[in-house]
């Protein structure tokens, strides 16, 4: 089997991103998201997290993150980085 390769995503693109998939920037700002990851290139970590949060089963925000924030993403990867 081959893999396709995806193209690569600029930080406002990996924001935008994320919104789609209903992550949320109110306890962090879209900004300060954007710092955070050009200085720390860990998206697809990042991304990995989200998997363990629930998301809309029906309706208008189905496949949509249920209260995800960018915020809890980034918590994440730092207690998981103080961790190792």
């Amino acid at each position: 089997m081959y893999r396709t390769i995806k193209p690569k995503l600029s930080t406002k693109e990996q924001i935008e991103h994320l919104e789609k998939k209903g992550v949320k920037f109110v306890l962090i700002s879209r900004e300060e998201a954007t710092d955070y990851l050009t200085k720390h290139n860990n998206y697809f970590k990042l991304t990995a997290y989200r998997k363990n949060f629930q998301k809309h089963p029906a309706g208008k925000f189905k496949g949509q993150y249920i209260g995800l924030d960018f915020q809890m993403l980034k918590d994440l990867a730092i207690i998981d980085m103080r961790l190792r």
